[in-house]
């Protein structure tokens, strides 16, 4: 019986995706390109460079005479994924903040089915590592490696060396990045936050929670300050300079908060573009004796696990990051594979996570 592959991908990707798991699984004995012509209803020519590929990765042997056999112990971890950080950016992401989004992603790598194919690696660079010494860490680690890169707003020059030297990469980047990159659509997450605020909660004066000190100086709060400005001009409703907080995370700018809060107790709402600032303004406001949600509804950005049992529980932004990590892995194995590509972007799109807080 003909099968035929999924055209998602170009049809050779697709069969030899197959034959893989099937050698993976001990489902195949011996293959030959008329073979695979027939079940997969592909021509000699994409047969031939099937198999050409499944040799050249190590999945079959060719002998003289006799045919193409599977190699079976081909289930060792042939490929290399390496998460790169800067020793910079690693201290600022893990040990001096909250490391959640960034932790997930890594873990869904880690976790990922298609991780049995690889050793996953974490990987430090130096700040101070020339081209030259950043290159022959990277080519060290050998033909079949791919690289990770979460942030590549601090990682420039580690992008440009991976694009120039055409080694398969991928980041965890902004929505409108020029480089391979997985993302997801936070600007329209925030609309369709601040619109549950409106619509269904009936708060009309909804304070924009920010890290920093502006809006425009984080990318990723830029875009959901638009979603939120949106969301207010789309239901009539004005933007107020005491409805946007800026805050830099301190001690002194939670209270700061907490005053603003008493000063202007028309604010009947707080959407937070971020975990940690939502996280402390939680925790804030239950000190202070503000009630949530009957004097302040509260959504924030990204969903972490102690807003599910918080009392009352929090409403939160939550984004596909297992999703994410799985199509980080998928794309690398694929140009670990087929070939370097520079044109890679997936856009996700987040889930609102309706809880007690509004």
């Amino acid at each position: 019986m003909t099968r035929k592959a999924n055209h998602t991908n170009p049809i050779y990707k697709e069969v030899y995706n197959e034959l893989v798991k099937r050698i993976e699984n001990n489902a195949l004995d011996k293959l030959s390109a008329v073979s695979i012509g027939q079940e997969y209803n592909v021509n000699r020519n994409t047969a031939d460079k099937i198999i050409r590929l499944l040799d050249t990765n190590g999945w079959v042997r060719r002998i003289p005479r006799k045919g193409t056999f599977p190699v079976k112990n081909n289930l060792k971890k042939i490929n290399s994924i390496n998460i790169i950080y800067s020793f910079d950016a690693f201290n600022r992401q893990f040990l001096n903040t909250y490391p959640y989004v960034n932790a997930k992603l890594i873990e869904s790598i880690f976790r990922d089915e298609l991780a049995r194919r690889c050793n996953v690696n974490l990987l430090f660079i130096d700040p101070l590592y020339s081209y030259s010494q950043i290159l022959e860490k990277f080519t060290s680690l050998g033909s079949r490696a791919g690289f990770v890169v979460l942030s590549p707003d601090e990682s420039g020059n580690i992008i440009n060396l991976l694009r120039q030297e055409q080694m398969p990469y991928m980041t965890f980047s902004y929505e409108h990045a020029d480089f391979n990159a997985v993302t997801h659509d936070t600007g329209q997450s925030a609309y369709r936050a601040v619109e549950h605020l409106i619509k269904i909660s009936g708060r009309k004066n909804i304070l924009f929670l920010n890290v920093g000190r502006s809006i425009s100086s984080n990318p990723w709060t830029a875009a959901r300050f638009r979603g939120y400005v949106k969301a207010l001009e789309d239901n009539n409703l004005p933007l107020r300079d005491e409805l946007v907080f800026n805050t830099s995370g301190t001690v002194d700018s939670g209270i700061a908060l907490m005053e603003h809060l008493k000063r202007h107790s028309e604010i009947d709402a707080v959407f937070s573009a971020t975990f940690e600032n939502g996280l402390a303004l939680v925790n804030n406001i239950k000190l202070v004796g503000i009630k949530i949600p009957e004097d302040l509804a509260v959504i924030v950005f990204y969903d972490l696990p102690e807003f599910s049992v918080s009392s009352p529980a929090i409403t939160a932004v939550k984004a596909p990051l297992e999703k994410m990590g799985h199509t980080i892995i998928k794309e690398l194995l694929d140009m670990i594979n087929f070939g370097f590509r520079d044109d890679i972007r997936h856009i996700f799109n987040d889930e609102l996570i309706l809880r007690d807080s509004c």
